[in-house]
């Protein structure tokens, strides 16, 4: 495939030597995990702060690609979803702690609690479902950040508690995509070992499993497969 000098020169990235193709394949989206990362205004901690407390809703590999990357905020983070073997991962990246939903009925209430009676500084929603977007919302403390990261199928709408946003002074963002900064601090991110990304993997099949392959993942039976042709 001929790729015209200038988008060469300024798109495309060697592989760092040491770095299997199948974690160079994450670059993608932990750059959209490290660009939403950076548009959730969060405050680093220090030794004797009192930490932030973030919730990440959503354990997919980008709600597991979140806990993983706000490692470096020194934050408490509270993950929430439904596969226990994916929490568990969570936890291995770096949550302070892990909830199943199926196991309790009002989220919200949870996360007031976990707050000290307030709720989250932080919630970044992951799921992409709308019921969940409210329900992030009803997570967030006075002056929270609510990073709505997840899409949403097209034409789809949600109910905001006018009170809570108004008088709570909520910010509420709609985060999508990456930047090429981001795209480079990502594979520079990988490239580090840092952080076992490779956990994220649940298999490996050839090209021609690549329909079971989606098929497992719709099911939530996997987290990402590594394919090789």
């Amino acid at each position: 495939m001929k790729i015209p000098a200038a988008i060469v020169a300024q798109n495309l990235l060697p592989i760092p030597p040491g770095l299997p193709d199948e974690l160079a394949a994450m670059t993608e989206p932990l750059a959209c995990v490290l660009h939403g990362v950076a548009r959730s205004q969060l405050q680093r901690g220090h030794e004797g702060e009192l930490r932030q407390r973030v919730v990440v809703i959503g354990d997919g590999a980008i709600g597991l690609m979140f806990v993983a990357a706000l490692q470096a905020y020194r934050v408490d983070v509270l993950l929430c979803g439904g596969n226990h073997q994916r929490l568990a991962i969570g936890h291995q990246f770096g949550a302070t702690q892990i909830l199943n939903h199926h196991q309790m009925t009002d989220l919200p209430a949870f996360v007031k609690d976990w707050g000290e009676g307030w709720g989250a500084d932080v919630v970044i929603e992951a799921t992409g479902v709308p019921a969940v977007w409210e329900a992030a919302i009803a997570c967030a403390r006075p002056g929270a950040i609510v990073n709505l990261f997840g899409g949403c199928p097209r034409d789809t709408t949600i109910t905001v508690n006018t009170e809570q946003l108004h008088y709570g002074e909520l910010t509420l963002k709609g985060v999508f995509h990456n930047t090429p900064f981001h795209v480079r601090s990502a594979l520079a991110l990988l490239a580090s070992r840092q952080i076992a990304f490779e956990n994220l993997i649940s298999d490996h099949q050839p090209l021609q499993a690549l329909e079971q392959v989606f098929q497992a993942m719709k099911q939530r039976r996997a987290i990402k497969v590594a394919i090789h042709p």
